[in-house]
């Protein structure tokens, strides 16, 4: 998704009512709210309708970020078009009691493998941005995913991360997947503490 125009209007309007805006990605934001204990290095992974944003951060600042163009939406379009089903359904199949680790339909298993598939995608393009970034710093131990944004709410999302990051062989060890503590306020909680922090600097 082009996101240029939409951060060129908002920027210009904050600027003119006196403030100084700085652009984030939501996974950087991710690793801000919930990674403090960390020292704000991990991975941060944003999930939501229209996007997922990731960010590999190193004592906050950011070795890798990216984001695709695929989230919640795009389940859901896939969903309905292999099911024959309208797309208002396909969507809450997936936002009901869904498990992705046990799915009871036809339908269900179609959210699960549309699921999967996107998160495989996610992970691939992480394991060939960071394999391809320049002055990675070296991460000592190993670090945490977390993961947030509505997308990230349907039961066992965090075991299917878990499972297809396990299958990539990630060049970072891993010590576990979580989801945020409030993953829908995640996003907005991070830039608060990034820009409590800016403050302070």
């Amino acid at each position: 998704n082009d996101t240029v125009y939409h951060e060129g209007i908002i920027g210009g309007l904050l600027r003119k009512l006196g403030f100084a805006p700085t652009s984030m990605n939501e996974g950087h934001a991710v690793v801000y709210s919930e990674l403090a204990d960390a020292g704000f290095t991990g991975i941060g992974v944003s999930c939501g309708g229209g996007m997922f944003n990731v960010c590999v951060a190193y004592k906050s600042i950011p070795a890798v970020t990216f984001s695709v163009a695929r989230g919640g939406d795009w389940i859901d379009t896939h969903v309905s078009k292999v099911m024959g089903i309208q797309k208002v359904r396909a969507t809450a199949i997936k936002e009901g009691d869904v498990n992705l680790m046990s799915p009871r339909s036809r339908e269900e298993e179609a959210v699960v493998l549309y699921y999967r598939n996107l998160i495989s995608y996610v992970l691939t393009n992480l394991k060939q941005r960071f394999q391809l970034a320049r002055d990675v710093p070296q991460f000592s131990d190993p670090v945490e995913v977390v993961v947030a944004g509505g997308t990230s709410l349907v039961g066992g999302f965090v075991d299917i991360f878990a499972q297809e990051l396990a299958k990539i062989d990630f060049p970072l060890q891993i010590a576990g997947v979580r989801r945020a503590a409030d993953a829908m306020t995640s996003v907005a909680r991070g830039t608060l503490i990034a820009a409590a922090l800016s403050g302070e600097d």
